[in-house]
């Protein structure tokens, strides 16, 4: 079952509301740019608890996705966001991709997936607190996404910066550890390997 709205012209369409034929609860939302045919966003709600569970935005050719986000179907908060965010890079245009990840309770981010431009590598990955929301992880790679190239560890407290290990072209061996005060952030120790 479907429920199409037009724009005032009366014939170009705006959004159009999919409800289950079984209990008629809207199950999705489609809008539509100025052209009537082009696809600007799309909204799904789960069909029990009625909460939204994804939404899903595109760019301006109504194809190429910009962001998805995710909501848990029982409480409706956001758990990951997905965006794909133009940058330009040596004069070049690129893509890149960004996975953003929240606890389902306290709606703070848990982590944070930076890819390279080809979409899968993977760049860093970022640790939150979930009661805090304080970055408490970064661990960054080297260029085959999965070499370990260095590690930041941060209080979760106080968010400050309190470990940097650097590792050796292997990803394994350690080459340098930083060590940093939890409340000035000041450099404290370096251990050289």
């Amino acid at each position: 079952v479907k429920d199409t709205y037009y724009q005032d012209d009366g014939k170009t369409i705006k959004k159009i509301f999919e409800y289950d034929k079984n209990n008629s609860s809207k199950i999705k939302e489609i809008y539509y740019q100025s052209d009537g045919k082009t696809i600007q966003n799309i909204i799904e709600y789960d069909k029990v608890t009625l909460n939204q569970i994804k939404s899903t935005y595109y760019k301006n050719d109504g194809k190429t996705i910009q962001k998805i986000i995710e909501y848990d179907k029982d409480n409706g908060k956001q758990v990951k966001e997905i965006e794909y965010a133009d940058v330009i890079f040596l004069g070049e245009q690129k893509i890149t991709k960004i996975i953003n990840e929240y606890d389902k309770n306290t709606g703070n981010m848990i982590k944070k997936t930076k890819y390279e431009f080809d979409g899968k590598t993977i760049w860093s990955v970022e640790e939150y607190d979930k009661d805090t929301g304080n970055k408490v992880k970064k661990t960054n790679y080297q260029d085959d996404g999965k070499t370990i190239d260095y590690v930041v560890e941060s209080d979760k407290d106080t968010g400050k910066q309190v470990k940097k290990t650097v590792y050796l072209s292997d990803g394994k061996t350690i080459s340098v550890i930083i060590e940093y005060d939890k409340d000035t952030g000041k450099q404290v120790k370096t251990t050289s390997y």
